[in-house]
């Protein structure tokens, strides 16, 4: 397991602004690697909580997360999705939950396939 800002073969791809998965992926594969999990996270709004004399902010992102099969390039099975709807207070619990959930879903179809 590695973290694409951390490979130094990936870097300019996640931070370049230039991340073209097809590029990603060949670029892993070069690597050795098998697997990839992209996680796509995008902001879908924000509404103001107010509550017991306290004011705070809801943020709402969907998060996508897809898994290629890197000697194939080809997803395997579906994109899995879910929305996260967090505060500063409980970012972390509600990632966990939601991507979770979601990386479990992925690893199912991945022995799956």
């Amino acid at each position: 397991t590695v973290d694409a800002e951390s490979l130094p073969a990936t870097e300019s791809l996640v931070r370049g602004g230039d991340a073209s998965t097809a590029r990603l992926i060949n670029r892993l594969r070069d690597e050795g690697y098998a697997v990839l999990l992209l996680a796509r996270v995008d902001a879908a709004g924000q509404r103001e909580l107010h509550y017991m004399g306290r004011s705070d902010t809801a943020y709402m992102s969907k998060v996508t997360l897809t898994t290629y099969d890197l000697a194939s390039g080809r997803p395997f099975g579906s994109p899995q999705r879910g929305t996260i709807e967090y505060t500063t207070l409980n970012a972390d619990k509600k990632a966990e939950d939601v991507v979770g959930r979601l990386a479990r879903e992925s690893a199912e179809a991945i022995q799956n396939h």
